[in-house]
């Protein structure tokens, strides 16, 4: 199946709308006659009528909106003051435990295999997760610095070099090697 770029099917239909045969502009654009083809009847399936083009307007009413005569009097809105966004997480009761889990470090599997294996738990994974990214943007996670004396670390960065021809691949490169200075 031939699939024309946005600019050639355009083309396609400016020739058509000035008149030229289908395969005129198959022959002028360098593609397949059936493929010029197929875009027109394409775009007079799905040809919208334009203001002025005849088509009848009791055919196509418009949408009333609001203010408008044609539409009927606006229903107030629902209110929700008050009201519970939702059924209540498994998690709710848990959070203490599940804070302290999170400024610990752990991540939301653990936590949720903890959970299951040590209270009980009948939630899902899923919505361990949910509770989990979700308290997460609300506490201050602890920052840990690692100290140490000069000289005791380094860090490596690894990457890829040039190709090797004769192997097909690419070698395995340290980038640099900085010590680190605490």
């Amino acid at each position: 199946m031939n699939l024309l770029n946005a600019s050639l099917q355009a083309t396609v239909l400016i020739f058509h709308a000035r008149g030229c045969s289908s395969r005129r502009i198959a022959r002028e654009l360098q593609i397949d006659h059936g493929t010029v083809a197929r875009y027109i009847r394409a775009a007079a399936k799905t040809a919208i009528a334009t203001a002025g083009s005849g088509a009848d307007a009791a055919a196509n009413p418009a949408i009333a909106t609001l203010g408008s005569e044609a539409g009927e009097k606006a229903k107030p809105a629902r209110t929700t003051a008050g009201s519970a966004a939702g059924r209540v997480s498994l998690c709710r009761e848990f959070e203490p435990i599940i804070t302290t889990a999170i400024t610990a470090g752990l991540s939301a599997q653990r936590i949720h295999r903890d959970l299951v294996s040590a209270l009980g738990f009948t939630g899902s994974y899923q919505s361990v997760k949910r509770c989990v990214r979700w308290l997460a943007t609300r506490l201050e996670l602890p920052v840990c610095r690692l100290e140490c004396g000069p000289g005791k670390e380094v860090q490596i960065d690894f990457g890829q070099g040039a190709w090797i021809i004769s192997m097909r691949r690419r070698a395995n490169a340290a980038g640099r090697i900085c010590f680190a200075r605490c």
